[in-house]
């Protein structure tokens, strides 16, 4: 999850246009059993989002290891991943005796 927060946090900070040092927002939230980090920044533009296979782009990453993830269709601009807890490893299971 590290990386994808990473990645969404990346695209806000150099793809928004907006600039540096305007507030960026990054919010978590758990509900049953998903795990889901949006980011909104603000922008006043509507990017489309779309991961390059061809290359490992940062939202190809995103892709991959989230279960699902979107950017919104209107201003303020958000893009977010969700985790199924269960399914995707967020789980802690007891060790082995």
């Amino acid at each position: 999850m590290r990386i994808v927060t990473s990645e969404l946090v990346s695209n806000a900070v150099l793809h928004s246009g907006k600039a540096e040092g305007d507030p960026i927002t990054v919010t978590t939230s758990l509900a049953a059993n998903v795990f889901r980090i949006e980011v909104i920044d603000w922008a006043d533009v509507i990017p489309v989002l779309r991961p390059v296979h061809q290359r490992r782009s940062g939202l190809s990453y995103v892709a991959i290891v989230s279960d699902c993830w979107a950017g919104s269709t209107t201003t303020p601009f958000s893009v977010w991943a969700e985790f199924d807890v269960h399914t995707n490893g967020l789980v802690r299971r007891p060790a082995p005796v």
